[in-house]
């Protein structure tokens, strides 16, 4: 509920942590730094961002998969923003096994 919709310029919620884009290939969620801070506070925000992309949930910028950021330009911003990408799984019922019985 805090994610803004992506191609919906009226939808724009309080304490807003980022933005939601549904496509055809599926839906991902652009979180923002404050937002980012804000979801990850109390932890060490770089690792949890890793440990997201070790499990498939956040996107690396492509060709450089140690930048977990990415330059991109939110709707209604006329300046390209970093964000923190991540895909549905982060949602979906994909349990991560991390080998433990």
């Amino acid at each position: 509920t805090r994610f803004a919709d992506w191609h919906d310029s009226q939808h724009r919620p309080a304490n807003l942590v980022g933005y939601r884009r549904a496509e055809p290939e599926g839906i991902t969620f652009h979180v923002t730094a404050t937002g980012w801070s804000e979801i990850t506070k109390g932890y060490d925000a770089k690792k949890v961002a890793r440990l997201c992309q070790v499990a498939g949930y956040l996107e690396a910028k492509q060709g450089d998969e140690t930048r977990r950021q990415q330059l991109i330009r939110l709707p209604g911003m006329t300046t390209p923003v970093r964000v923190y990408k991540f895909t549905e799984r982060v949602i979906g019922g994909d349990e991560w096994e991390d080998g433990a019985d």
